[in-house]
């Protein structure tokens, strides 16, 4: 989860979903915001290239511009243990239509 306290929005990507025998598959690839200032939670519906479902990974606001207010997430684990290394950017988190593009990496993270 990243913070962007000038617009008062906590962003949060993917995660685990619960129990895998009552919620499906619990690796999620869904981005929510939360609004401190009516302490409501909304889904953001994106489009593009679509993260595969991670958990454990890394994020972090790229562009504080709340017109331009971006988030890359890098690496985490998906469902069964496999490692991600991908490296996506969501642009425009804010806007009307907030899109995913993944970022070409010159080799894989070996971890």
């Amino acid at each position: 989860m990243v913070v962007h306290e000038p617009e008062g929005k906590a962003i949060m990507f993917g995660g685990l979903g619960g129990d895998e025998t009552t919620y499906g598959d619990p690796v999620l690839n869904d981005v929510w915001l939360f609004d401190v200032h009516t302490e409501a939670w909304s889904e953001l519906r994106t489009y593009g290239e679509y993260p595969i479902p991670v958990f454990g990974h890394t994020a972090e606001i790229i562009d504080t511009d709340p017109a331009n207010l971006s988030m890359l997430v890098f690496g985490g684990q998906s469902f069964g243990g496999t490692m991600a290394s991908d490296t996506v950017v969501l642009f425009g988190v804010l806007s009307e239509y907030p899109f995913w593009r993944k970022l070409a990496t010159q080799q894989a993270v070996n971890r």
